[in-house]
């Protein structure tokens, strides 16, 4: 700072900065993958999503892995918009943001609920609107509000030494039909289901995450879904292949980069394979397959027949 500079401290105003960063454009598919990467940096295997609604509406939503969990200033940190955090070179988070600009753009009220490796009870801290906009009081659940949840989430169903849930209420970012959440729910799981599938093929086909997606109605125990989520890989396997000159490695000599190798496949056309489609038109899906940790983050549309190929 220069000699003779004054300068004022102008700290943004809570209530108004939260409501622009729900405002950032996260889909529901994309909170959702945001979470699941937190999932797998925590070496998760098991991941279950579930949907809790009645007649009208969506309740809550809770994602929950048996990862190696959370504790005392890790998860207080953890909370913190933009945390510090340690990141190795290759975690899927970067900013410290993911988790909750993916949640509060679904929901008002943000749990996390934890159980740490070296832990001998659970944690829990909690963001609503009011509290954030009250100069960002994080709220810390006592034991009993936490033995309650556990009990609702069932979390023993994955989580047996460690693991963490992220629970969201009072929804207004999920659109549903009133009279009709059931039926709401079944198409929002299936757009899910592929989302997922697609975007964590690898670690699903090899066999490193179970991921399950429930939807529980809160009066009626005996509507209950449970579907596990399958790999979705968009690359076709040499089997699948139209042409003996596919699958291909192509070369691209791009100027103070150097040679960049992508892997080249084409599918057969109209085949019935759910890879094929991803639940849409093909024609649509077909493009430039960008990997960053062996996770799908996104795809250039290209119109080019049946074609797709990877860069890594």
């Amino acid at each position: 700072m220069e000699s003779g500079t004054s300068f004022k401290k102008l700290p943004p105003q809570p209530d108004k900065l939260i409501f622009a960063l729900r405002k950032m454009g996260y889909t529901l598919e994309q909170s959702i993958a945001d979470l699941i990467d937190n999932c797998i940096n925590a070496k998760a295997s098991k991941i279950r999503i579930v949907f809790y609604y009645n007649d009208m509406k969506v309740l809550k939503v809770a994602i929950i892995d048996n990862g190696f969990g959370m504790g005392g200033t890790v998860i207080d940190e953890a909370m913190r918009f933009g945390s510090d955090t340690h990141r190795a070179v290759n975690s899927l988070g970067k900013f410290g943001m993911g988790m909750k600009l993916a949640s509060i753009a679904h929901a008002g009220d943000i749990t996390v609920m934890s159980l740490g490796q070296n832990s001998s009870s659970w944690e829990a801290r909690k963001w609503t609107i009011q509290s954030i906009s009250d100069d960002w009081r994080c709220d810390t659940l006592p034991p009993n509000e936490i033995r309650e949840l556990r009990l609702q989430l069932n979390t023993d169903k994955e989580i047996n030494q460690s693991g963490t849930a992220v629970v969201w209420e009072k929804i207004d970012g999920i659109k549903v039909r009133k009279l009709a959440v059931g039926a709401s729910l079944k198409r929002l799981i299936n757009k899910l289901k592929i989302y997922i599938g697609l975007h964590f093929h690898r670690f699903i086909e090899d066999e490193e995450l179970e991921i399950v997606i429930e939807s529980v109605h809160a009066d009626e125990s005996d509507e209950f879904t449970s579907e596990e989520v399958f790999s979705l890989d968009p690359i076709p396997s040499e089997d699948e292949s139209p042409s003996d000159s596919y699958p291909a490695i192509c070369t691209a000599d791009i100027q103070d980069l150097g040679k960049l190798d992508m892997y080249c496949a084409i599918w057969q056309p109209n085949s019935n394979a759910m890879e094929y489609k991803l639940g849409g038109n093909a024609a649509a899906k077909q493009g430039f397959y960008f990997y960053r940790n062996s996770i799908v983050k996104i795809f250039c549309i290209i119109r080019i027949n049946c074609y797709c190929c990877y860069i890594s």
